[in-house]
């Protein structure tokens, strides 16, 4: 295809969140062409849309088609904290199978990117209201980390209290955890950017930082084995794929510090 010279990858993201392929196109090299579906869901609750989002991912799968993807990259975290660990896995499994390409959660580049750098203590920077902050904190008490510290960005008006929040609140949110005593800050959430905030809170150094659609695109790289599929976290972190060049040559709120 000649605009996915080394692949086309498949992007799914809630129906109203806009930030996901924006950060993945900033995080994927421009080699890699981008697909997206978008899961939707006329339940009243933001808990009751979450968990239809991964109830009906298999439908929401098929809306590609025969596109010819590589790999495909859910961009959606809160989904993964209200339903079992069993089920999200047999979801994920059975996307796999059907479309003979992994399938690929945001909870799952998230642990998988922990695990890489040796963390076991973690804090964690919410988005969220207090219900599904409590959730995300229980998942990841349940997946062995002990979550050491919380802190929510604070509020803010707009069409969706999550989607609405500038790139900003998450590097303050980070900036008010306590010094020391964890091994990794984790940005939870899709909807929020956060990719300005993982690259000055990186120059400041201190404990990695990272984010879902953060872990999402270095994890979707090495499935499609983008140079041999063998990136490193750490190497991902200060910028490997020229990610924060992108970042910064082409958005004008990148710089926050």
């Amino acid at each position: 295809m000649d605009y996915a010279a080394d692949g086309l990858i498949g992007i799914v993201t809630p129906q109203a969140n806009c930030n996901v392929e924006a950060e993945l196109r900033i995080l994927l090299p421009s080699c890699y062409g981008m697909a997206v579906a978008r899961m939707t869901s006329n339940a009243e609750s933001m808990k009751d849309r979450l968990i239809a989002y991964f109830r009906d991912l298999q439908e929401t799968l098929d809306r590609f088609d025969n596109a010819p993807l590589s790999a495909i990259g859910v961009g959606c975290t809160g989904s993964s904290y209200l339903i079992e660990p069993e089920e999200d896995q047999a979801i994920f499994d059975l996307a796999t199978q059907r479309r003979e390409a992994p399938v690929l959660s945001t909870a799952t580049a998230i642990d998988m990117a922990l695990k890489e750098i040796g963390a076991k203590r973690i804090a964690l920077v919410s988005p969220y209201a207090d219900w599904l902050t409590d959730a995300a904190r229980a998942h990841w008490t349940r997946s062995g980390y002990e979550v050491v510290a919380v802190e929510k960005t604070r509020a803010v008006e707009g069409y969706h209290s999550i989607y609405a929040q500038p790139g900003v609140a998450g590097y303050e949110a980070a900036g008010r955890l306590p010094q020391d005593g964890y091994d990794a800050v984790v940005i939870s959430g899709t909807g929020m950017p956060s990719l300005a905030a993982i690259a000055a809170l990186g120059d400041a150094g201190g404990p990695p930082v990272l984010s879902s659609n953060f872990a999402l695109g270095w994890l979707l790289l090495n499935q499609v084995e983008w140079d041999g599929g063998n990136l490193s976290f750490s190497d991902w972190i200060s910028g490997a794929g020229g990610w924060q060049d992108r970042l910064f040559r082409d958005y004008r709120a990148a710089r926050l510090v």
